[in-house]
């Protein structure tokens, strides 16, 4: 049975282990999964060991051959080997597993994702000859310079055979070419032989996340008569790794970590990834711009190695522990906690020097990390210093904090303000590198740009790695039969503890479809910039990688006129050199009094890796000018207005209304008896909380603000009426918030309707913040096809919109929302100068004074669901409504990204108790 949970234990969800805790494991109710098959050995394996590999089992196994017992193993995300050619027999075999969901090991294995149990990765059996390459350890660094190759190979033989005249060499290709070339004798005592050879090689090409060049190591071992014994071959990288005065250098250069954490998910298979989803995550991962991966919590596939060391990503590879069960370090304190428990030393060892000796050789890994939040204590220490003897590449911990068995201090969720706290300190010796940060839960990952800032204004600064990948949803099917994405509580049993949508927290969906956030880090992750200079059409070009050059990238430039291009210009011959800057003049327009952007986009010249020629590596919009507001409507045509109980009724020279004094403000907006408008503009303070605004209770603490649309009572109009305009001033009285909504209609004959808003609050009293600034129409279900000269064409928002240039763009109301697994407020465009909403023949037009936030939807916020506390609503209990909801805004509140569980939006980024205006008009045509 799938459980989600964040922290707690999956065999003890409602309570925290204490000594002994292995009492703790069930012993009855332990889930059991038996596995059997047979096989058979081709008869060309005579002669040879023959070796079953698991690449992992979760939590622990038993294995049988032939009904003869083998072994056991535990430590789900590293493998198992045993030699079963004792086992054997000629004809069929029999594989038999007894898989056990939980062990002694889970209690390192309490990971944030879903509590899945069985075979995880490939099961397979392979042939060794009797004397064989046993373990092999590559050195290629660089020397002090970082120009030439350091080349160490270090071969543990093992042979079962009496043997002498034994040959190991190798030969190191750049292609087809041979680099080196070496060969050694090996003396063979009590059946193990261990050889190493060393070479320099002069101006070497280096491996990067930019450049993965690799080239390609063929070790062989030959007999007395030199007949070829084995051969293998490995890619293998040139490039250092060190901490030097308080950065992380690879190849000399202080590289900055734009990373992304990975859990392995796949909605259909569970923890089982196939080649082609890693294949599909690196190439998504390049696209948008990720240079970093961190393997959270757990070493991954190995395949997935094989894909960073040819494509180019940087890797965290991260020992599978964590027991947040028995509480974390830094988080609520614990009173007993394995980590600093000498008897679970020999488990914790276990497992980081399996994840170095699988992993060791890998270019693209550069850090290794002993795991999650899983305590502190002597084992981490142990743990550090057995890496540190081993390898050169630094180790992290999170849990260490700023202790002595970390080489990075890498925090998770720290806040803007704590890192540059920590920037600014004198007595700086390490990085610091968030392992997590951005919690990228449902409609998040605002304020990014806020951290790079900071970030590439310090040295100490090098990055973080976003949580995290994927959604993780498990595609299900609902009460009829349609698919969904499941999270916690739809797939355990009724009363089990889950964690709800916690798990729903990627750049991506789960079957791997871009989440709108991914548009900005993209953005924000990239490596062009371009700034204006201190001359009409100067602008510079940084380059911010740090090993290539931007000759491989076409520039296009194009000159925007109030949304339209008029100019464009293109520069194919870039030269500029890694971290350096150079200067392009654009022609602009003189003098307009339009607005005026100048777009630039990178595009890729050829092929590059997995990218295609044409492909955007980075874009940027600078604004020139930016036009005046709009000037209201003139009194113009015929007007007709006739005075009820109820109110008016307006008739001009194309349409007919209503305005009703109750609600103080049109309603029932007709041409030739086609309604275009249900309703008009009412007040309305509140959006559908996203994650992150349950997490710090906004419906709580600013509940006061989502019924103000229904609970504002009209206090006064003005009317009055000139030829050809007619005017209502609408008061409106919000006593709960202590203020006043106050609208101004105009209405000429032309059947153009200018709208004024104004907000003021009494002196004497306080109010919280607001999630909205803004009115509300309900239009015609028809006019769902969308024009609008604004931000786009993906959703934006006050701390989530760089990615998002000002441009005319076109969609539908139906495409303009976007379905977050747990349906959340969603849609939003800012910076709207005008919109248009038609069914193809007939609409709306709609100009801001200055400018609006929009959202057109078919659904109320009601829909949503808007409790207290998060319930666990799906897409499919969103049921459309039969007319649009258009919000026009003044503004709406950032969405929040630092956390999801008690971070505020940025106060930039809030709505705060002042005075608000904002205004616009309505044509209908």
């Amino acid at each position: 049975m799938p459980m989600y949970l964040n922290h707690p234990f999956d065999f003890s969800p409602n309570k925290r282990p204490t000594p002994p805790v292995l009492d703790f494991i069930p012993a009855e109710k332990n889930p059991v999964g038996s596995y059997r098959r047979d096989f058979e050995v081709p008869d060309d394996w005579d002669g040879r060991d023959i070796i079953l590999h698991f690449g992992a089992v979760k939590s622990a196994m038993y294995v049988w051959v032939n009904g003869q017992s083998v072994g056991y193993s535990q430590g789900s995300k590293t493998p198992a080997e045993f030699d079963i050619t004792p086992y054997l027999q000629k004809g069929p075999n029999t594989l038999a597993v007894e898989v056990y969901r939980w062990s002694d090991g889970s209690f390192l294995e309490c990971q944030d994702f879903w509590r899945i149990s069985g075979i995880e990765r490939d099961v397979f059996i392979y042939a060794t000859p009797k004397t064989r390459v046993r373990d092999f350890k590559v050195n290629a660094g660089l020397s002090e310079n970082y120009t030439n190759g350091v080349f160490s190979l270090e071969l543990d033989i093992q042979s079962q055979q009496k043997s002498t005249g034994l040959q190991a060499s190798f030969q190191l290709l750049d292609g087809n070419k041979e680099i080196i070339q070496s060969s050694m004798p090996l003396k063979v005592k009590n059946h193990k032989a261990n050889v190493v050879f060393n070479h320099n090689i002069k101006n070497v090409k280096k491996w990067s996340a930019e450049s993965p060049n690799l080239y390609r190591l063929v070790i062989s071992l030959k007999n007395k008569d030199n007949e070829l014994i084995e051969t293998f071959g490995e890619n293998v990288g040139f490039r250092s790794v060190e901490i030097k005065d308080g950065q992380l250098l690879v190849n000399g250069q202080a590289v900055l970590v734009k990373g992304v954490n990975r859990h392995e998910h796949d909605p259909v298979t569970g923890h089982y990834i196939s080649k082609e989803l890693m294949e599909q995550d690196i190439r998504l991962m390049k696209e948008y711009n990720i240079n970093t991966v961190r393997t959270c919590h757990y070493p991954t596939d190995p395949y997935w190695y094989q894909l960073c060391d040819k494509y180019g990503l940087y890797v965290i590879n991260e020992a599978n522990i964590e027991s947040h069960g028995l509480g974390a370090a830094l988080q609520a304190p614990y009173d007993y906690h394995i980590a600093d428990d000498p008897a679970w030393e020999k488990p914790h060892l276990d497992r980081i020097e399996r994840m170095y000796k699988r992993d060791k050789n890998h270019p693209s890994v550069i850090i290794w990390s002993m795991g999650n939040e899983a305590g502190d204590g002597v084992n981490f220490v142990k743990a550090y210093k057995w890496l540190k003897s081993q390898d050169t590449r630094p180790v992290q911990f999170e849990q260490a904090d700023n202790k002595r068995h970390t080489d990075i201090v890498c925090p998770m969720y720290a806040t803007a303000e704590e890192m540059e706290n920590y920037a600014r300190q004198t007595d700086i010796y390490r990085p610091l590198i968030q392992c997590e940060y951005a919690h990228a839960m449902g409609n998040s990952v605002g304020n990014l740009q806020d951290y790079w800032n900071l970030i590439e204004k310090y040295p100490a600064l090098q990055g973080g790695c976003i949580w995290d990948w994927v959604d993780q949803g498990i595609l299900s099917k609902d009460k009829n039969g349609n698919d969904y994405f499941a999270f916690g509580g739809d797939l355990e049993k009724p009363g089990t503890r889950n964690d709800n949508n916690f798990c729903i927290n990627g750049l991506v969906s789960p079957v791997r479809e871009p989440n709108p956030h991914i548009y900005e880090v993209k953005k924000v992750y990239q490596n062009i910039s371009v700034t204006k200079g201190h001359r009409a059409g100067q602008f510079f070009i940084k380059n911010k990688f740090f090993f290539s050059n931007l000759n491989k990238y076409n520039c296009e430039v194009s000159v925007l006129v109030d949304g339209k291009i008029t100019h464009t210009s293109h520069f194919t011959d870039l030269n500029i050199a890694a971290q350096s800057t150079e200067a392009i003049t654009v022609k602009l327009p003189e003098d307009s009094k339009k607005d005026v952007y100048v777009n630039f986009s990178f595009v890729l010249k050829d092929d590059d890796g997995l990218l295609k020629k044409g492909h955007e590596v980075a874009k940027e919009q600078i604004l020139i000018a930016n036009a005046a507001p709009k000037v209201g409507i003139h009194a113009e045509g015929k007007l007709k207005v006739k005075e009820s109980e109820k109110g008016w009724n307006i008739k001009t020279e194309t349409s007919s209304l209503n305005f009703d004094k109750t609600k103080g403000t049109f309603t029932n907006l007709s041409i030739n008896g086609k309604e275009y408008i249900q309703e008009g503009p009412q007040p309305d303070f509140w959006r559908a909380p996203v994650d992150n605004d349950y997490g710090y209770g906004m419906v709580k603490k600013m509940g006061v603000w989502k019924e103000q649309d229904k609970k504002a009572t009209v206090s006064n109009i003005e009317v009055s009426q000139e030829k050809g305009m007619l005017t209502f001033k609408v008061s409106k009285r919000m006593e709960d918030v202590f203020g006043d909504f106050i609208s101004t209609y105009k209405i000429n004959g032309k059947g153009i309707i200018q709208v004024d808003h104004y907000i003021h609050f009494d002196p004497n009293r306080k109010t919280v913040s607001i999630p909205r600034v803004g009115s509300q129409i309900r239009l015609n279900k028809d006019f769902n096809q969308t024009q609008w000269y604004g931000r786009g064409p993906h959703e934006n928002y006050a701390d989530r919109y760089t990615s998002a240039f000002m441009g005319t763009y076109q969609s539908t109301v139906d495409d303009m929302y976007y379905p977050y697994i747990r349906p959340q407020s969603n849609g939003y465009r800012m910076s709207v100068k005008w919109l248009t909403l038609n069914n193809g023949a007939h609409g709306l037009k709609i100009e801001a004074r200055n400018q609006l936030g929009i959202q057109a939807q078919y659904y109320e916020h009601d829909d949503y669901g808007n409790e207290p506390k998060k319930q666990a609503h799906h897409q499919y209990d969103m049921k459309k409504r039969d007319y649009i909801v258009l919000n026009l805004d003044y503004g709406m509140a950032g969405i929040g990204g630092d956390t999801s569980w008690g971070a505020t939006p940025h106060l930039i980024y809030q709505l705060l108790r002042r005075e608000y205006s904002w205004g616009y008009t309505i044509t209908p045509f």
